[in-house]
């Protein structure tokens, strides 16, 4: 069983209102990192056989990719993209086009220029996680092993700490399935070096954020406690990389691609 079923169901039921109705309509998807979003509205489409323009908001949408024949649109990363960039040209002509608008987010906060309906997607249960991993497996309750079964109980527990779903098919992908892989995955047994490395990786996603933001992030990843983040800010601070505003933190994202290559290359190799 898909565990996003009921939210498949309202989606497919807004894109057949618009192909039906022929009007500008859109949907506004929103929830943390790792529910399962851009999964389930592609899961969608594939469904009923379609084939949406995807844009990822991180970089500027282009006004001359829509044509007159576009039907749907799917605006990834809408709540980046709306900080970033003017985009009420690609809103306007969406609009003119009739076509439909499916945007996926994960700020709660986040509010577009046009009239939408809105859906929260709530993180995966542990039971969810389950689920979604017997449908990658192409298993179901009643032709897995009881031995796998309490292997993928144990990684869906790790894996709904972090509420990220998009782990499992990384974790999924080995040949070996059992609890005590698993178990070692999550054993953090992680030097001083490889802490801050994590934590250099972690910038790449913001362009401004907080001191707690950033420790609350290491944390889930890291699954420890581990206090000296702001430390490790104030000595970036020096490379130009961020700036510290009280606890605030703006990432210099023009120095930080500058250097980007180098400074993931050699905060990979620490990992």
């Amino acid at each position: 069983m898909n565990p996003r079923e009921a939210e498949m169901t309202t989606i497919c039921d807004f894109i057949s209102s618009v192909r039906l109705n022929k009007i500008f309509n859109a949907l506004l998807i929103s929830g943390f990192p790792g529910c399962g979003k851009t999964y389930t509205v592609n899961l969608a489409f594939q469904q009923l056989k379609l084939k949406p323009l995807y844009f990822n908001c991180v970089q500027q949408p282009e006004l001359a990719i829509l044509k007159q024949n576009t039907q749907f649109v799917i605006m990834d990363e809408i709540d980046i993209g709306l900080r970033k960039f003017d985009l009420k040209p690609f809103f306007s002509r969406l609009q003119q086009l009739k076509c439909g608008l499916i945007m996926i987010c994960n700020e709660l906060q986040t509010t577009p220029p046009v009239p939408c309906d809105n859906m929260y997607m709530q993180q995966f249960s542990q039971t969810q996680l389950k689920s979604l991993c017997l449908l990658k497996l192409n298993l179901t309750e009643a032709t897995i092993t009881t031995e796998l079964s309490e292997s993928l109980d144990y990684l869906c527990y790790q894996v709904s700490k972090n509420s990220d779903a998009r782990l499992l098919d990384q974790y999924l992908s080995s040949k070996d399935l059992s609890i005590k892989y698993f178990a070692s995955l999550f054993t953090t047994n992680l030097s001083i070096n490889e802490y801050q490395a994590k934590l250099i990786l972690l910038l790449d996603k913001y362009q401004q954020t907080t001191v707690e933001q950033l420790k609350k992030d290491l944390e889930n990843e890291l699954d420890n406690d581990f206090p000296q983040v702001l430390d490790w800010l104030k000595k970036l601070e020096t490379t130009k990389i961020l700036t510290l505003k009280g606890k605030l933190v703006e990432i210099n994202q023009q120095t930080f691609k500058k250097h980007k290559k180098f400074i993931t290359d050699l905060a990979e190799e620490a990992i």
